[in-house]
């Protein structure tokens, strides 16, 4: 233990918000974590504890990086960065997920003895530390009681710097994993994103070992569902996420939305606990067959059966009329939430929008094509400018107009659809609103009230088509603002951040959509935005409705 106490740690000074920032720490080492460790002490790390099998140095490098080159006796952790932050989701499950290259160094059953835990991360952005942070944090909590740190340099500078340390046998395979490689989960993630099928919605589950069946798992064909632990909704809430919200500790108001946010959360444990359940309303399992699982863009986040959408004219023995996307319906206006396109599923999307939709329709896009290096969608309609054609499968869509509306965010496309054999056309309005990552809020509440406004003052007939890239987050917040703004001013007569669960609009309508589509409005900080937005017009003595009820 002496070298152990021998690294260097700084206090908290300062923590940068998450979202757009990419801020590097500084040459100076200037500190933005109380976990941080000198990353001169990692020679002297090596030499005691881990050739003691005393230590676990966690990588949270993807999986494909890891595989290629990674620090001797290292492990990976490839989990969504929604899953670490959630309340319910402890150390022992994060610690049961981690990746080992070699299975000497497996800490699942011991690791609240070893002496040292550390952290390395892809890059020094706010996003990464603050994931590290929620895990050290995990880790106290459920009895972790040696020393806990955040190596202060990213893994290139760190691997440039100590070449030695560095074990660069590749571990070659379709995924990056070989059967060496000990894995505790059918799946393999980026970073920050939901659980990711490749972009054609090829099948790359059989080139993963199979987990051993677990108690505390799901088994759904070739999809593991953690099943939530019993938590209670009374107890009392200390995350470290709440360090991107800027004024978390300060404004009330945030610890009694994160208290409402972790009440939602809870109810959809619930709900997704029997989604393995045939008989359950919450049942997924027409999602996960051979066949409808390649069509899933994320195998965390699939539609329930009872509300999903499903394609007209197609063997439904077969699953040919399975596409990842959900009925959303309010008391104000009808929608469809789906994810973003596969190349698999290209046609299927257009013949849902066909299927949907009468001589007009509208979809909402939200995001970009690629967000940090990451596909969110394929492009699903031409993209050689206006009047270029594209045919997918059965159906030619051509781009008619295209135009970029400043004030609110977004870009007009005005395409056209034609189905093979049919005589008709239909008319799209496609909305693209860029300025919005994946997981975060739009940056300005202005500018979203506009795009509502403007989506609206287009008429359409049939269910509002919206996605983003898992078509929850995003899409989750929209569709509840498009609902919430239609609602008449006695709706929101008593509003205010405290009221009762049982009273509040904003949680009764969130809570409702997700009982259609799971993890929708799926983050803390998306959650928030919603309730930030409405009081905002409050304050400013809007007159709902803001938007006009649909008639569809």
């Amino acid at each position: 233990m002496s070298s152990i106490q021998s690294f260097e740690t700084t206090a908290l000074s300062s923590m940068t918000p998450s979202g757009s920032c990419t801020a590097i720490l500084p040459k100076s080492h200037q500190s933005t974590s109380k976990y941080i460790i000198r990353s001169c002490k990692l020679p002297d790390y090596y030499r005691n504890s881990v050739k003691q099998n005393n230590a676990l140095l966690i990588d949270l490098r993807p999986l494909s990086d890891f595989s290629n080159n990674r620090f001797k006796g290292s492990c990976s952790l490839t989990l969504p960065a929604t899953l670490i932050k959630r309340p319910a989701f402890s150390a022992s499950r994060i610690i049961s997920t981690l990746f080992y290259a070699d299975e000497s160094c497996d800490h699942t059953e011991d690791w609240k003895e070893l002496s040292c835990i550390f952290v390395c991360l892809p890059a020094w952005i706010s996003s990464h530390i603050a994931i590290a942070e929620i895990i050290g944090e995990k880790l106290k909590k459920d009895g972790f009681l040696g020393t806990f740190g955040i190596l202060d340099l990213d893994y290139n500078r760190l691997a440039n710097a100590f070449p030695d340390l560095v074990d660069r046998t590749p571990v070659k395979n379709k995924m990056g994993v070989n059967s060496g490689i000990k894995s505790k989960l059918s799946f393999s993630v980026p970073q920050t994103a939901p659980i990711s099928l490749s972009s054609d919605g090829g099948d790359y589950f059989s080139s993963i070992p199979r987990p051993k069946e677990r108690p505390n798992m799901l088994s759904l064909n070739n999809f593991f569902c953690p099943i939530p632990e019993k938590t209670s909704i009374n107890a009392p809430l200390q995350t470290p996420s709440l360090h991107s919200i800027p004024d978390a500790f300060s404004n009330p108001n945030v610890s009694i939305l994160y208290q409402k946010f972790f009440s939602l959360e809870f109810r959809e444990q619930q709900r997704l606990a029997s989604c393995a359940d045939k008989d359950s309303k919450w049942c997924t399992v027409d999602s996960l067959s051979n066949f409808t699982y390649k069509k899933n863009r994320y195998s965390d986040i699939v539609p329930y059966n009872l509300t999903r959408v499903h394609l007209s004219h197609r063997d439904l023995n077969q699953g040919n009329d399975y596409i990842n996307a959900s009925y959303v319906n309010t008391s104000t206006s009808n929608y469809i939430a789906c994810q973003g396109s596969l190349k698999l599923s290209l046609e299927d999307f257009w013949q849902m929008s066909w299927d949907h939709f009468g001589d007009v329709g509208s979809i909402v896009m939200l995001g970009s094509f690629y967000e940090a290096g990451r596909e969110m969608s394929v492009p699903y309609w031409p993209q050689d400018g206006v009047h270029s054609k594209q045919t997918y499968g059965s159906y030619t869509v051509t781009l008619l107009e295209k135009k970029r509306i400043d004030d609110s965010g977004c870009i007009l496309r005005k395409l056209d659809v034609q189905r093979e054999g049919s005589t008709t056309s239909k008319t799209v309005n496609h909305f693209q609103y860029e300025n919005w990552s994946d997981c975060n809020s739009p940056e300005k509440i202005s500018l979203m009230i506009n795009f509502l406004k403007f989506v609206n003052s287009y008429e359409h007939t049939g269910p509002l088509v919206v996605h983003c890239s898992a078509g929850v987050g995003r899409t989750g917040t929209f569709i509840t603002l498009d609902s919430l703004l239609r609602y008449p001013e006695e709706s929101f007569k008593n509003f205010s951040f405290g009221m009762d669960d049982s009273e509040d609009i904003i949680f009764q309508e969130i809570d409702h959509i997700r009982t259609q589509r799971m993890k929708m409005v799926q983050s803390f900080i998306q959650f928030k935005f919603i309730y930030d937005l409405i009081d905002l017009l409050r304050s400013n003595n809007t007159k709902f409705p803001v938007l006009s009820k649909l008639t569809v």
